[in-house]
């Protein structure tokens, strides 16, 4: 009897290490959750980004230290119903198992570009998160909420999105290169 109780501890000890870890992918309807957009650069408002289908993207990235954030969640967009919240009934990112610290950021940006190109697409918006550092979560679900009231080292609160412009220093070359075009050309019609 004793062996059988044993072995079904050590079975139930083995099975459990390998119980995966949860996160909450998702924020609410609240104004420390929403995530903001920002165009003020190009004469525009600060509010709640629009709820205009499918214009926003949202990708979670996490790791086991915060320099190899590189296993990422599916791609969300943002709600058709609420400005400023990611789309989904519980986006909940199976991660490393449970009861284990991970690293995460959150990423959003524009739709019609790539994450790896909104960063300088002109006109596009892009925002991150800082790193955090939650403990997952055994499944099933709820997982570890990853928004929060405010920036802690363990939930992000909402964030910004700025429009991405172009550099002054773009600008100060563009404007050179017209200029010596047009002197070149008074110079050969002299």
């Amino acid at each position: 009897m004793k062996i059988k109780i044993i072995t079904m501890l050590s079975a139930f000890v083995a099975f459990s290490s390998f119980g995966q870890g949860t996160v909450s992918f998702q924020n609410a309807n609240l104004s420390t959750q929403r995530i903001q957009t920002n165009a003020v650069a190009i004469g525009g408002g600060t509010g709640s980004m629009t709820t205009a289908a499918n214009s926003f993207q949202f990708q979670l990235f996490y790791g086991p230290n915060a320099s190899s954030l590189t296993n990422a969640s599916p791609i969300y967009f943002n709600s058709t119903s609420f400005a400023g919240i990611i789309a989904g009934d519980g986006n909940f990112a199976t991660v490393y198992p449970g009861n284990t610290s991970i690293f995460a950021q959150a990423f959003g940006w524009s739709a019609g570009v790539t994450l790896a190109n909104a960063p300088t697409t002109v006109g596009a918006f892009y925002g991150f998160t800082p790193i955090i550092n939650p403990t997952t979560a055994t499944s099933p679900a709820p997982g570890t909420p990853l928004f929060g009231a405010s920036d802690t080292l363990t939930q992000f609160r909402g964030f910004t999105m700025s429009v991405v412009v172009p550099e002054p220093s773009t600008m100060v070359l563009a404007g050179l290169g017209a200029a010596s075009l047009l002197l070149f050309r008074r110079r050969k019609q002299a």
